[in-house]
Order: C-alpha cells, then sequence, then structure tokens
C-alpha cells in the first residue's frame, strides 16, 4: 500500500490463506473524519508517534488534522506523562 497513490484500493500480500484489500493513504487522506481506536499495553509507544506524525509507521502517514483519538486509560496514562513534544 505504501506506494500506491493511483487508486483508492490496494491488494495486498496473503494474510492467513487469503489475499486482502485495504484503503491507500490517499483515499484516507480524503477522509471528512479518522478516528483512531488506541488500546492495550502494546500500543503505549505508538501513540506519541502518530501525534509527532512519524511517518515509519503506517498512522503517521495520515493527515492528523481531521482525525479523532479515542484511547484507553493505560495508553493515554503514559501519554499524559511524557513531556509535551509540541
Amino acid at each position: 500500500m505504501r506506494d500506491v497513490t493511483s487508486a483508492d484500493v490496494a491488494l495486498t500480500g496473503s494474510y492467513q490463506g487469503r489475499r486482502r484489500m485495504t484503503l491507500t493513504y490517499p483515499l484516507l487522506n480524503r477522509s471528512r473524519c479518522i478516528l483512531w481506536l488506541v488500546t492495550g499495553h502494546e500500543k503505549v509507544d505508538m501513540l506519541p508517534r502518530l501525534y509527532e506524525g512519524d511517518r515509519s509507521v503506517p498512522a503517521g502517514r495520515i493527515s492528523r488534522h481531521q482525525s479523532v483519538v479515542l484511547a484507553d486509560e493505560e495508553v493515554a496514562a503514559h501519554l499524559r506523562d511524557q513531556p509535551s513534544r509540541r
């Protein structure tokens, strides 16, 4: 999906024996609103990267201007403990 800019939907590689389709970055960036649901201890380090627009992770390639983030208490508490990066 990373290289697809000429289509709204792209085929991905096989996952669990099935071929999947995914929405591309251009389509997601044209959305009126993006809702991120961030849960679980394994995502604690990802939320700051999302806020920073870290393009090394897929979420960082999505425009943050139309985004809403819902994070569970564990993830949100970790973010509150971080120094402000703005």
